[in-house]
């Protein structure tokens, strides 16, 4: 025993800490202010961070990425109907699905311009959408197009 569990020094510790701090135990180490310590030695360990520790507690990490969410916001300022989002969306999450699924066929590392795919599913879906050409170069339009024409075959055939 090296002594840091005595009374005498966790009581000069409590001294030191102060009123307003707070102590949380995680297994054989202290939370404490916002660094993990050893209360046998009472060496710092490391900082306590918790990743997926948000301000609505431990429900999500503090930023994930969602093409979905990121889809939907441009669904109003392109002139889509309320009543028509919710088709469109899940069209987009099924080619999103069918992305993960075979992009690795592509030479693309990364998803389709997103205007260019609410663009096009809307078009297919005859769904009002006051988007202009998605993508001005006519050479990057066309590679995406083909690529979003495979898809679009590929999720006709497949069961929804």
């Amino acid at each position: 025993m090296t002594g840091w569990q005595e009374d005498a020094v966790q009581s000069l510790l409590a001294l030191a800490r102060g009123p307003s701090t707070t102590v949380h135990k995680l297994g054989n180490t202290i939370s404490e202010e916002g660094m993990l310590i050893n209360p046998d030695t009472g060496v710092l360990v490391c900082r306590d961070l918790s990743i997926d520790a948000g301000p609505y507690g431990f429900c999500a990490p503090i930023y994930h990425y969602d093409r979905t969410n990121r889809f939907s916001c441009l669904l109003m300022p392109s002139g889509v109907p309320v009543c028509s989002r919710h088709l469109v969306i899940r069209v987009f999450e099924q080619l999103e699905k069918t992305w993960e699924s075979t992009k690795e066929k592509y030479d693309r590392k990364y998803f389709l311009s997103q205007k260019l795919v609410l663009r096009e599913v809307c078009k297919r879906l005859g769904v009002n959408c006051n988007l202009p050409v998605a993508i001005r170069d006519s050479k990057r339009r066309s590679q995406q197009m083909r690529i979003f024409e495979d898809m679009w075959r590929f999720l006709l055939t497949s069961k929804l």
